[in-house]
């Protein structure tokens, strides 16, 4: 019984390789990650509750900060003027009455929608 041989392996040109496709799939998903917040950010203003009294709307005031090194981008969608009203606005709050004031929810399903479009792109990105 004779032994196989194994062709020799470049391992350099192997890991040179999977660099490149490393680079490519971040380089996309930090794309997506940029769009979707651009999306959210465009979706909260468009549905956050407006005031009639308050001039300086805080559906207006949606923001996003993106930090990006090589391989990380973090992105945070904060509301720039108004960022301690999100709670009580998305949960609900106790009024200067005593009486509980409902909460009206328009975070949660921005943030639902666009998690899980970025799972999906990021399955489209890597799949391909």
């Amino acid at each position: 019984m004779s032994k196989r041989q194994r062709p020799d392996l470049d391992v350099e040109l192997i890991v040179k390789e999977l660099g490149k496709y490393t680079e490519g799939v971040t380089k996309e998903i930090k794309k997506a990650a940029r769009k979707l917040s651009k999306e959210a950010k465009q979706v909260l203003k468009e549905t956050s509750p407006r005031s009639e009294i308050d001039h300086e709307h805080y559906a207006d005031s949606w923001t996003t900060k993106i930090n990006e090194t090589d391989k990380e981008i973090s992105v945070v969608i904060h509301n720039k003027k108004k960022p301690g009203l999100t709670h009580l606005l998305e949960f609900g709050h106790t009024a200067v009455n005593g009486k509980r004031v409902d909460g009206i929810t328009h975070i949660a399903p921005v943030q639902e929608k666009i998690n899980k479009d970025f799972a999906k792109e990021c399955e489209r990105i890597i799949g391909n």
